[in-house]
């Protein structure tokens, strides 16, 4: 059942997507203007989508270079080419979770902890304990912080 959902899928990004571009070329005569007209519209708004893209396309003129129907470098591929192209997203991060602060990054800091004075100090402190983003601990209320059970509940809107 996945397996067939992951195919319907590849099928639908590359359709609504590559298609109305390069659905009328040969697999020889794909280049990379035809590459880039595909990703860039949705480069930045549609990250990963446009990720996924690029890698089916990727994925296809491989396949198709590996069964003689073109010749040559992938105009799709990533590394040392359209990493060099298309521009950095914005919102590569979005939607995951921070990375934490290794446990020696956090030993290190609470080992100078006590030199450290202010609000700076503590918001660093609540941040690497909980791995939380700048913003939303520059914005929590005590009304979010409940100290008897040392829980900090960040609202969605955060």
């Amino acid at each position: 059942m996945e397996q067939r959902q992951a195919r319907a899928q590849w099928t639908a990004t590359l359709k609504t997507y590559a298609s109305p571009v390069m659905g009328h070329l040969l697999a020889r005569d794909i280049g990379l203007p035809h590459v880039l007209d595909v990703l860039r519209p949705i480069w930045t708004t549609k990250t990963e989508t446009a990720t996924r893209v690029r890698a089916r396309l990727e994925a296809v003129l491989d396949w198709a270079t590996t069964h003689g129907y073109r010749e040559g470098l992938n105009p799709a591929r990533w590394k040392g080419h359209l990493d060099n192209l298309l521009p950095k997203s914005l919102k590569s991060r979005e939607g995951r979770a921070p990375r934490r602060a290794s446990r020696r990054r956090r030993r290190r800091f609470h080992g100078r902890a006590p030199e450290a004075r202010g609000h700076g100090r503590a918001g660093a402190g609540i941040r690497i304990l909980t791995a939380a983003r700048s913003g939303e601990v520059r914005g929590a209320t005590w009304a979010e912080i409940d100290k008897a059970a040392a829980v900090w509940t960040i609202p969605a809107s955060a």
